[in-house]
């Protein structure tokens, strides 16, 4: 019976002696492989011996690809007299503000004289809402701060009212009529026309119609 066991004892000793042998062959090969990676300064070897350059492989299509189609694009330094004429165009049609001269009154002060036309145009909008027109007329814009009527106290706040609220008015160009006929009453004045609706008991609308 002991025979019977020699073969497998002795197939366990060659397999045991050969598991040894390779753990050693890789411990050998790590230690010289640190070691020179030490004497190379640390850097691994692919990094210090490169075999192929392969970014270069990969970028040079990409750039064919990606840089050919900008050709066909305008250059910047070509196109610079064109972009200068068109930014001087653009400044041309700025208009400067007048420190002097440029202060502003209310809604629509700030567009160019409005024609009778314009004003027809608002006045239809104010009709159509059942909102009653009517005029005001200042000769001084400006409000001012009067502490004597007391704290906050703003005058000029409203304007005098010229004639009375047009109630029940269908027709703008009876608005223009009494602009102008105000107009010629008060050359000096400061005009404009304000809207009230009689359900809210509120102002509604408002814009000056001359500034002098």
């Amino acid at each position: 019976m002991a025979g019977s066991y020699l073969p497998f004892a002795e197939e366990s000793g060659r397999r045991s002696a050969g598991l040894v042998h390779h753990v050693a062959t890789m411990l050998v090969g790590f230690g010289l492989g640190c070691a020179m990676i030490y004497a190379a300064g640390g850097q691994p070897l692919a990094v210090i011996m490169p075999t192929n350059n392969m970014a270069a492989q990969v970028i040079q299509p990409a750039q064919g690809q990606f840089l050919e189609p900008l050709a066909g694009r305008p250059s910047p330094v070509r196109d610079q007299p064109l972009a200068a004429a068109h930014g001087a165009m653009q400044t041309a049609q700025i208009q400067a503000y007048s420190p002097f001269n440029g202060k502003k009154y209310e809604t629509l002060s700030y567009l160019p004289p409005l024609t009778n036309e314009d004003i027809a145009k608002q006045i239809t909008f104010m009709i159509k809402n059942h909102w009653t027109p009517c005029l005001e007329v200042s000769d001084d814009g400006d409000i001012y701060l009067n502490t004597a009527m007391g704290p906050n106290y703003y005058d000029n706040r409203y304007w005098s009212l010229y004639k009375l609220p047009m109630f029940g008015c269908t027709d703008p160009n009876e608005v223009i009529r009494e602009i102008e006929a105000c107009k010629r009453e008060f050359p000096n004045a400061k005009v404009r026309v304000i809207a009230f609706d009689s359900k809210r008991q509120v102002q509604t609308a408002g814009f000056i119609v001359r500034e002098v």
